[in-house]
């Protein structure tokens, strides 16, 4: 688990056989096609190629879907009480703290409705989900502002 941490915050991790090979120069026949420790950290350039490819599709489809969107957020507004974008904290790349942006499906919650923990799990035909909500989870359309986030560099 540690090995993983400190590949995914970009310390290099070397399998033994590497460090072997880098100080012999040589490499043996038999694990060339094992997967090892140092593949975890992703290469520079393909992440920077990958940053470009989401980024450009996310302000695409972003745009594109910009109409359908504000049309939901206006169905959320006119059919229940309570901003049409729930946010929430989540934790992202290398452990850092970010929030994702999704459409409200649920009924906004009183302050002194009870416990915070209990009130975060959705249950099975939970009666705080709306009307539209149910459908918007289930069309899955309840998850498009996250294009916000990836337009962000967040997800």
């Amino acid at each position: 688990r540690r090995l993983a941490d400190y590949a995914l915050q970009r310390v290099p991790v070397y399998h033994t056989k590497h460090l072997i090979e880098s100080l012999t120069g040589r490499v043996e026949l038999e694990h060339l096609s094992e997967n090892s420790f140092g593949s975890l950290e992703p290469r520079p350039d393909y992440m920077m190629l990958k940053f470009a490819v989401d980024w450009i599709a996310a302000l695409v489809l972003g745009l594109t879907l910009l109409p359908v969107m504000l049309f939901i957020a206006l169905l959320i507004k006119m059919t229940s009480k309570g901003p049409a974008l729930f946010r929430q904290q989540r934790i992202g790349y290398q452990g850092k703290p970010f929030t994702v942006y999704k459409f409200r499906t649920m009924k906004v919650a009183l302050d002194n409705a009870g416990d915070a923990r209990n009130l975060a799990i959705t249950r099975e035909k939970d009666d705080r989900i709306t009307t539209l909500g149910r459908f918007l989870r289930k069309s899955r359309l309840d998850e498009l502002p996250q294009i916000l986030n990836v337009l962000k560099g967040e997800m």
